[in-house]
């Protein structure tokens, strides 16, 4: 990943630093590291945008390399060292009682923390992402006239699940499966004010 200490010419960061010619982004993972979960959920203040940097931090909570190289939580440090395994792109990283991360190979031990030119370049980029995806949404609502939001949460069969209020860092539920189409239902044909040619 882009924070790993030993990768600084990683193409990841390489990204990072030019994010503003990023054209397209893919949120994967679970739910809690896709923006539309914060609009579903109407959490963080949606559609108020006053809690977007609140929202940032929660978002990168979810990111197993966040809370490594930058949070550097202790737990996860201690889950990672127990599953590491020696093609690893951790193996020789530790994280001290001191709280800096350490890296250890045949020359010994020394601390090594990520390039603050890394963290900054990927914290920036996340919230550049995350900004682009909320502006998109409000500006497609205005442009169609509708709250798209509801339109979505109207068609889902299941209401969103409540879920209780971030205190740091907890996994977020899953949203219900929204019902598939099927051509023809509620009186809406296939291709309809489609021209095929």
């Amino acid at each position: 990943n882009a924070l790993q200490p030993l990768l600084e010419d990683a193409e990841r960061l390489v990204v990072c630093r030019n994010f503003q010619t990023v054209r397209v982004v893919h949120f994967s993972g679970d739910s809690g590291v896709k923006p539309w979960t914060r609009c579903l959920q109407k959490d963080f203040g949606w559609p108020d945008r006053g809690q977007d940097e609140e929202y940032v931090q929660r978002f990168l909570s979810d990111y197993h390399s966040y809370l490594l190289w930058v949070k550097k939580d202790k737990a996860r440090w201690e889950r990672m060292e127990r599953n590491m395994f020696d093609e690893s792109g951790l193996k020789g990283f530790s994280l001290g009682d001191d709280g800096a991360i350490y890296y250890e190979d045949e020359n010994g031990k020394a601390p090594k923390d990520p390039p603050q030119e890394a963290v900054t370049a990927v914290l920036d980029a996340t919230r550049y992402f995350l900004k682009c995806w909320f502006d998109t949404l409000e500006d497609a609502m205005i442009v169609l006239q509708r709250d798209l939001v509801e339109d979505l949460l109207n068609a889902s069969p299941n209401a969103v699940p409540e879920i209780p209020p971030w205190h740091g860092v907890m996994p977020v539920q899953e949203l219900p499966q929204l019902r598939e189409s099927t051509p023809g239902q509620d009186g809406v044909e296939e291709n309809q004010g489609m021209d095929p040619g």
